[in-house]
C-alpha cells in the first residue's frame, strides 16, 4: 500500500471518528438538555407546590390563632353561663323550698268514712291550745302510705306555720307530748299525733 494511501485511509478514519463523536456528543448533549428539562420541570412543580403549602401554612396558622380567641371567649362565656345555671338552679330550689314552708304533714289520725278533713283539722287546733280556721287551710288531703297503713293528712296552711298563731301557741302549749313539730324534710312540717291520746 502506498504511502499516500495510508494517509487518505488515516484521513478518512479520523474524520469519521470526529464525525462519530460529534454525533454522539450531540446525542449526549441532547439526551441531558431533556433530562435537564424534566428535572426543572419537576423542580418547578414542587416550587410551587411547597408555596401552595407554605401559603396554606400561614392560613392555618392564622385561622389557629383566631379559634384559640374564640375558644377563649367562648370558654369564659361558658363559665359565665355556668355560674348563671348555678345560681338559677340554687333559686328554683330556693324557690321550691318555700313553696313547701307551708305545708304540713299530720300522722296517726285514723281515716274514718266521710271525713271533712278541715273539721279534724279545727278539732287539732283546739286540742293544741289554738283556733284553725278555715282561712288558715289552703288545701288539705289524704296521702296514700306504701305500707297499707294510716294515711297521713297533707295540709297546705295559707300562712307559714310560725306565723300561723294557733299552730305557734301550739307548738310553745303543754302538749309536746300530744304534738311533735319535726323538720322531716326542708321547709316541711311534721305533726305526730301520739296512739294513746
Amino acid at each position: 500500500m502506498s504511502p499516500a494511501k495510508i494517509r487518505n485511509e488515516v484521513v478518512k478514519f479520523f474524520k469519521d471518528f470526529r464525525q462519530e463523536m460529534r454525533d454522539m456528543c450531540a446525542a449526549m448533549e441532547k439526551e441531558l438538555k431533556e433530562e435537564f428539562n424534566e428535572l426543572k420541570q419537576s423542580v418547578a412543580f414542587f416550587s410551587s407546590h411547597f408555596d401552595a403549602m407554605a401559603t396554606r401554612c400561614s392560613e392555618i396558622e392564622k385561622e389557629n390563632t383566631a379559634l384559640k380567641k374564640e375558644n377563649a371567649v367562648l370558654f369564659t362565656e361558658c363559665n359565665s353561663l355556668k355560674q348563671v345555671v348555678t345560681a338559677r338552679e340554687q333559686r328554683m330550689t330556693d324557690l321550691e323550698q318555700y313553696s313547701r314552708i307551708r305545708n304540713v304533714e299530720v300522722n296517726g289520725i285514723p281515716e274514718v268514712a266521710n271525713e271533712k278533713l278541715p273539721d279534724i283539722l279545727k278539732k287539732l287546733g283546739e286540742v293544741v291550745s289554738g283556733n284553725i280556721s278555715e282561712g288558715d287551710i289552703g288545701a288539705c288531703h289524704r296521702v296514700p302510705r306504701r305500707d297499707g297503713g294510716c294515711t297521713n293528712i297533707a295540709v297546705q296552711l295559707t300562712l307559714v306555720p310560725s306565723e300561723t298563731p294557733s299552730l305557734r301557741r301550739g307548738a310553745k302549749s303543754g302538749y309536746a307530748p300530744l304534738m311533735k313539730v319535726s323538720q322531716k324534710a326542708p321547709a316541711s312540717t311534721s305533726m305526730s299525733i301520739c296512739a294513746q291520746h
